[in-house]
């Protein structure tokens, strides 16, 4: 594996990581703030993700994330777009998003692992 590779997953690893932490329970803030914050955790480690290293359940894992954070037709709002699309997930999503970031978080843990 190449060092730029080992390190777009290590990164990814680490921003997926972070995300689930997010998720983890008691939420001492609010789930929805919970959720918002592993939202832009999402949107870092996509941003900095290179699709075409993905298998197929961990780009099946990305699409998902990125729909459930789809902020598309959400009001700019001074508490923020990813806050209000958080408040708006029903429990349903929000245990489809717990569980997809959970997998994307451990796959590419995965990686980083057999890359050592």
């Amino acid at each position: 594996m190449s060092t730029a590779m080992e390190n777009n997953y290590r990164d990814s690893a680490h921003l997926m990581s972070r995300a689930r932490f997010s998720l983890m329970l008691p939420h001492h803030a609010g789930i929805d703030k919970a959720i918002a914050s592993a939202f832009r955790e999402c949107e870092l480690a996509f941003h900095e993700m290179d699709e075409r290293l993905l298998d197929d359940n961990a780009l099946r894992w990305v699409v998902e994330i990125r729909e459930l954070m789809d902020t598309t037709g959400i009001p700019e709002s001074p508490e923020g777009t990813f806050l209000l699309k958080a408040r708006a997930l029903s429990v349903e999503q929000q245990s489809d998003l717990r569980v997809a970031v959970n997998d994307l978080a451990d796959w590419f843990a995965r990686q980083v692992t057999q890359s050592t």
